[in-house]
């Protein structure tokens, strides 16, 4: 067992929590997106029904009730807006921290990988030397 196994798998745990909630930004994104797309439905369908009620004769009483709920129906495609662009952010600062737990576990990866490699070089050097002794009592014996 490698002294990193242990800072590997606690590296593997917090890239798996942090591409959950990378995956979960990104969900409630898609979903802002898409109330912010009825919405703008709704406001554009609610514009037009007005245009049409306006071209048969509107009363003032009825033309102010438009009016405000529009204001009101914009008030909501801002909010909406708003809230689209805090998912964005929250999205972007999930990605970022999913990437730099992927950079963490990569460079542990690597340091173990220089560690096996420094100890098959030390293990073929060791395996090399014990060779070469051996050689030389041999020839040592056979020169006697």
């Amino acid at each position: 067992m490698s002294k990193f196994d242990l800072l590997i798998k606690l590296a593997e745990d917090k890239l798996d929590t942090a591409a959950q909630r990378m995956r979960q930004a990104q969900q409630a994104q898609g979903q802002a997106e898409a109330t912010l797309r009825q919405v703008n439905e709704f406001v554009a369908d609610y514009q037009q029904r007005v245009l049409q009620m306006g071209q048969r004769g509107l009363g003032v009483g009825q033309w102010n009730d438009a009016r405000l709920f529009l204001a009101k129906l914009e008030d909501a495609r801002q909010q909406q807006q708003r809230e689209l662009e805090r998912c964005i952010q929250r999205f972007l600062l999930e990605k970022q921290a999913w990437m730099t737990q992927r950079k963490q576990l990569k460079s542990y990866q690597v340091l173990q990988e220089r560690e096996a490699s420094r100890l098959a070089m030390r293990q073929r050097k060791t395996e090399q030397k014990q060779m070469d002794e051996f050689a030389a009592r041999i020839s040592f014996r056979s020169e006697e």
